[in-house]
């Protein structure tokens, strides 16, 4: 039985020995041209999708999937998943 960590915008699932899947990121829009963006996923730059998201700004946060934004998240979400994802990757170095 997996095991929800954080909010529920917060995507991650903890499966038992140490399986981890992340359905979707924090990141960052830095720039936006027409319906893409590039955004930041803790400092790496990548190109998102912003299609499925209404009026998007610069700065704002979204969770990210397969190169999609799906939705508009706080600053404070952002960097509570954040902290989640950088905790499983300690767990999985156990």
């Amino acid at each position: 039985m997996p095991v929800i960590r954080g909010s529920i915008r917060t995507n991650i699932l903890i499966f038992a020995k140490n399986k981890i899947m992340c359905l979707s990121i924090p990141a960052q829009i830095l720039s936006i041209e027409g319906s893409m963006a590039k955004v930041s996923v803790n400092g790496a730059i990548t190109d998102a999708s912003l299609q499925l998201i209404e009026n998007p700004a610069v700065g704002e946060y979204v969770l990210l999937h397969t190169g999609f934004a799906l939705e508009k998240i706080s600053a404070e979400e952002a960097a509570e998943n954040m902290r989640y994802l950088k905790e499983l990757d300690e767990v999985k170095d156990l």
